[in-house]
């Protein structure tokens, strides 16, 4: 059985809509954070995926079902023109008008201080500050 969720907290910048899977271990199950693009990816066969790497082929996938004006394979086409970075505010944007669930208060997997700052060290840009968001 598989997952699939907008829910938990990201460990780098708060963010509370993460796409999340999660289930049996014959799938690939994933954090990704669309607002500052911190992900890891993982499943039995294929290995690990970490940063927007990780998530953002799945986000496209979603972002495709969930906004087709024609069919999913031009919907896909469009997307695949589009930046990374674009890509990932598009996924952001979604995000954003979609209801939080809260089937995992955090992430799927456990994060070390030095995962965190290993990312933010990349320098993604953050779509939206949650600590000014909160006050």
């Amino acid at each position: 059985m598989l997952t699939e969720t907008i829910s938990g907290k990201c460990p780098c910048c708060g963010y509370d809509k993460l796409f999340q899977r999660y289930g049996s271990m014959g799938y690939v199950l994933m954090d990704g954070c669309a607002n500052c693009g911190f992900g890891y990816a993982s499943n039995a066969h294929d290995g690990e995926s970490y940063g927007v790497d990780a998530w953002l082929s799945y986000a496209q996938h979603v972002l495709a079902c969930m906004r087709a004006g024609g069919s999913y394979e031009e919907e896909m086409a469009r997307l695949d023109g589009l930046s990374n970075e674009d890509l990932r505010r598009a996924a952001f944007e979604w995000c954003e008008e979609q209801e939080r669930w809260d089937d995992v208060p955090t992430t799927i997997f456990k994060y070390t201080d030095q995962d965190v700052q290993m990312h933010k060290a990349l320098g993604l840009p953050v779509f939206k500050n949650m600590e000014q968001a909160t006050t």
